[in-house]
């Protein structure tokens, strides 16, 4: 199985130390921030550690930098 990481199709945004990722398919993740489950190609990570996941909707709440 291909660790998450080998799975992006596009980096999106950055909004301080969080990257929102495209991955290639759907993906079932918790976040780490509102600790709700979701299937989504969307994803961000906090400060490059792949195991502190956010949804996209918690990464849209934060500010733009």
């Amino acid at each position: 199985m291909a660790r998450l990481r080998d799975r992006v199709s596009e980096t999106a945004e950055t909004r301080g130390e969080l990257v929102l990722y495209k991955l290639d398919r759907p993906t079932e993740i918790a976040c780490a921030r509102c600790a709700g489950r979701s299937t989504t190609r969307w994803i961000a990570v906090l400060a490059g550690d792949w195991t502190r996941l956010w949804c996209k909707a918690c990464f849209l709440a934060m500010p733009a930098s």
